[in-house]
């Protein structure tokens, strides 16, 4: 929610003991590079394997599989869940670590989501004929590593295990502003992501400056024009109201 300066902050203005502009989430595409394009995904293929020889859809599906199962095992030996979210289960209600003093990685999430697949079209005798994307995209697994940062809270990274091995790296800004205010030693109770009590709603305030400020790295990125690169951030900012 806003500022006093909007609608709901004026509607709300009676109980609400100050605001914070701060950046709501920074979502940062990471891409394999050599992969995105079919030229690329030969080259890498031959630098791994080789040769051409056993590049086709099976064996693309088998990394895909062969990630699956490491993730499991790793998960199994680490005593972390592996859940496998159905249709409309809410991830965020999934995805509440219990132990706030807790740093790593606390669950991973499976879900399907269209991805990008390539597929290689093959002549009778087994040469490649041609790689393209498949179209339209098709459902497959994505894992969420949900894990809990120093600085950062509860971050996410969404992978694909399918080649090119798409990601996202996911922040949440109000989180790094919870973190902050602990080591500044300020007194407040959050739930999700408003905070609900707090001893000092202008220091909050100067928190949140510092995050999106343009000295910070956060707030270089949310002034910088879009470029398309590897690493790209994409930045959403919202003002979020501090409610007593």
């Amino acid at each position: 929610m806003g500022g006093t300066e909007d609608a709901d902050g004026v509607l709300f203005e009676a109980f609400l003991d100050g605001s914070y502009d701060c950046v709501d989430r920074v979502v940062l595409r990471a891409y394999f590079q050599l992969g995105q394009r079919a030229p690329g995904l030969r080259m890498w293929w031959r630098r791994w394997q080789g040769s051409d020889e056993g590049l086709n859809n099976t064996r693309l599906m088998r990394v895909a599989g062969r990630f699956s199962r490491r993730v499991k095992g790793w998960a199994k030996g680490a005593g972390i869940p592996v859940v496998y979210s159905k249709s409309g289960d809410r991830n965020e209600d999934l995805a509440k670590g219990d132990d706030p003093g807790f740093e790593g990685v606390f669950l991973v999430i499976v879900r399907r989501a269209p991805g990008n697949v390539w597929d290689v079209e093959q002549t009778a005798d087994g040469r490649i004929k041609r790689i393209k994307r498949k179209k339209p995209r098709p459902w497959v697994n994505h894992y969420a590593f949900h894990i809990m940062d120093r600085d950062w809270g509860h971050v996410i990274i969404r992978f694909c295990p399918h080649p090119p091995f798409n990601a996202l790296v996911i922040l949440n800004g109000h989180e790094w502003v919870a973190k902050e205010a602990e080591r500044r030693k300020l007194a407040f109770t959050k739930q999700d992501n408003c905070f609900t009590e707090l001893s000092d709603a202008r220091d909050l305030g100067l928190v949140a400056d510092a995050l999106s400020s343009s000295e910070s790295s956060v707030g270089r990125l949310v002034q910088a024009p879009y470029v398309d690169a590897p690493g790209l951030a994409s930045l959403e900012s919202e003002p979020s109201a501090v409610a007593v």
